[in-house]
């Protein structure tokens, strides 16, 4: 049996690196975020859904899984968002994070496809914060 960690060292094999060290990194990250206790359940079921892309990825659905995770994901953060602060919420860092994972997973047009997903996320908090549609809890809507 080869291992994915040695050489001999092929494309499929590097990507397939890649892969796995993102995906490992992003569910060790949130799976820590959920045990801080940061939005215990959004961070569990984020924890989850990494998880099952690493499964993907293992048994050869790269494409698919590198398509699923990211954009679950910014589903996910996408409804963190909406439901806390809006714009103002910490989670709202995570959109980068999302980015560079898209790219390292999918290439350049991920990075881009992500991205622009992102901006439009971002446009459509910001225009609903306006229109009064998301309103900030009360203990931060005095500090506005």
């Amino acid at each position: 049996m080869k291992s994915l960690f040695f050489p001999p060292v092929t494309e499929e094999h590097f990507d397939l690196r890649i892969f796995i060290f993102v995906l490992i990194i992003s569910m060790s990250t949130t799976f820590v975020l959920a045990v801080i206790g940061i939005n215990r359940a959004v961070m569990l079921i984020l924890t989850l859904i990494l998880l099952a892309g690493l499964i993907l990825a293992v048994k050869g659905k790269l494409r698919f899984a590198g398509i699923m995770t990211p954009f679950i994901s910014l589903c996910l953060l996408t409804y963190l968002i909406f439901q806390n602060y809006g714009l103002r919420d910490t989670a709202i860092v995570a959109f980068p994070a999302i980015i560079i994972a898209a790219s390292l997973l999918n290439g350049r047009w991920g990075a881009i496809t992500f991205g622009i997903l992102c901006l439009v996320i971002i446009f459509i908090l910001g225009l609903a914060e306006y229109y009064a549609l998301i309103t900030p809890p009360r203990a931060f809507a005095n500090t506005i």
